[in-house]
């Protein structure tokens, strides 16, 4: 008969650990019972038929042994080890705002020239220079395409 016992302890840089360990009956009167704490995934090196190791490995970074690629705690000093993630490049975002950007630049000039021009049934309480309609609004607009246009190409780019 065994008893299986989940017990806790802390390895020796103070992470908490979670193990089962085996109690096994005495094969002896005299002797008391044996506590078997099983390791977190034994490693076997399995040999494919042209010899070399089938079974990929990794140096622990704590005790700097051989482990498996597919253990998560290495079995000789009981360390988590960190998975290596291999994530997409992030691509920029600067197109898509200087896109925005042109695009905010045109509206304010359709906006200034809408106003400024009298198009508008609204009267504004001061006068607006024609070199504001004929030139500015223009030149912000022409801007702003120019802007977005760039925004196209750096998109493009990546």
């Amino acid at each position: 008969m065994h008893i299986i016992l989940p017990i806790s302890y802390r390895n020796q840089h103070g992470f908490a650990r979670d193990r089962v360990a085996v109690l096994r009956p005495p094969t002896a009167p005299a002797r008391l019972w044996k506590f078997d704490i099983p390791a977190a995934g034994t490693y076997t090196s399995r040999k494919n038929p042209s010899g070399g190791d089938s079974v990929p490995t990794r140096q622990c970074p704590y005790c700097g042994k051989l482990v498996s690629d597919y253990l998560a705690e290495c079995p000789h000093c009981h360390e988590a080890i960190p998975e290596i993630r291999v994530t997409e490049p992030v691509r920029s975002n600067a197109g898509r705002r200087k896109i925005r950007q042109g695009l905010l630049y045109m509206l304010l000039a359709a906006v200034i020239h809408y106003f400024a021009g009298g198009y508008s049934a609204m009267e504004l309480p001061y006068p607006i220079q024609p070199v504001v309609t004929v030139y500015l609004a223009p030149l912000l607009f022409l801007g702003g395409l120019g802007l977005s246009l760039y925004g196209f190409y750096l998109q493009g780019k990546d």
